[in-house]
């Protein structure tokens, strides 16, 4: 019986450990071959307004977010061991959320903003 309780235990006590560690999250900033790659744009799926009854969906349903979180984890897993899937997942979806075609060329990097000594300082980790 003692077993029983140890093994339902997590069920009702979670543990509150979400992350090993703190850390900045990456900037995801994008480049159009219109541009001549020039011009750097950051990517952001949070609407600027959200009106009551889209608040009250996205309790329940938040499609923007969860995709959000994607893009994110692949950015991270992209900076800590780089792999063809995370910039291909990220390339993907920005592709889409752009509504680019495929003939359209896009380059994306990562960006790491910190304040040190009152400044900002950005660091590119990664450029596809």
């Amino acid at each position: 019986m003692l077993q029983v309780f140890k093994l339902l235990a997590p069920i009702f006590i979670p543990a509150w450990q979400f992350f090993r560690e703190i850390a900045p999250s990456p900037r995801i900033e994008y480049a159009l071959d219109s541009e001549q790659f020039k011009t750097w744009h950051e990517f952001n799926l949070r609407p600027q307004e959200i009106n009551f009854w889209g608040f009250v969906r996205r309790i329940f349903y938040n499609r923007e977010w969860n995709e959000m979180l994607f893009i994110m984890n692949c950015a991270e897993k992209l900076i800590t061991s780089p792999n063809q899937y995370s910039s291909e997942e990220i390339l993907k979806r920005l592709k889409t959320n752009l509504k680019l075609s495929d003939s359209e060329h896009l380059k994306f990097r990562l960006v790491f903003v910190s304040i040190e000594n009152g400044a900002f300082r950005r660091v590119i980790l990664h450029e596809s």
